[in-house]
């Protein structure tokens, strides 16, 4: 990491290093001295994951009917429509989905909201336009446990709305077709040991 010139601000703030720029003389023994700190050694599983060491997805609450409903607008032709998120997770979990699904045949669209001007979650507009686009069948990615305006709109409207999430619920869930987040207190799955947050 280069030190930052004398001088250099940011914003109106100058800034300085609080400890000296970080340099490894020795790579290894800081790699070795970051996984210690963490308590993690090179030979865990954690650096040679395996698909067999997956908990079977059936497990988590509302996945039996999810696949079930997907499989079945894939086999139909029904027009599926990916609700993500504009964070990290959010896009690329989109993009996984939407490719995942165009190569099994389906017909599929996607939208991300703009996160200055849209916020957070599912809108209702978005529901509502996939609606009249003629499509069936709504996927979120990594958003839609909060989302219950839109969930009921989604309802209302005859769209199945499967959420896919991991953000902790409120106390009541939406009233979603599915909602697939470990984080429901009725789930559990896998223990919990995935990406929730703290």
């Amino acid at each position: 990491m280069r030190s930052l010139p004398e001088g250099l601000t940011l914003r109106g703030k100058h800034l300085q290093w609080r400890d000296k720029p970080l340099h490894a003389q020795q790579p290894l023994q800081a790699w070795q001295g970051l996984l210690q700190t963490r308590g993690l050694q090179e030979s865990d599983a954690f650096f040679s994951p395996q698909l067999s060491q997956l908990p079977n997805p059936l497990l988590m609450q509302d996945m039996e009917k999810s696949v079930q409903r997907v499989v079945t607008a894939v086999q139909t032709g029904e027009a599926i429509h990916i609700f993500g998120d504009f964070d990290c997770d959010g896009v690329s979990g989109t993009t996984i989905l939407v490719e995942a699904l165009l190569a099994a045949g389906a017909t599929v669209t996607s939208s991300i909201p703009h996160r200055a001007d849209d916020g957070h979650g599912i809108g209702v507009e978005p529901v509502k336009e996939a609606v009249a686009a003629g499509v069936g069948l709504g996927l979120s990615v990594d958003t839609g446990t909060t989302c219950f305006t839109a969930c009921e709109e989604a309802k209302r409207l005859g769209l199945d709305l499967i959420i896919t999430d991991h953000h902790l619920p409120d106390k009541h869930l939406p009233k979603a077709f599915a909602l697939l987040n470990p984080a429901r207190e009725d789930c559990g799955f896998s223990e919990r040991k995935f990406c929730l947050p703290t």
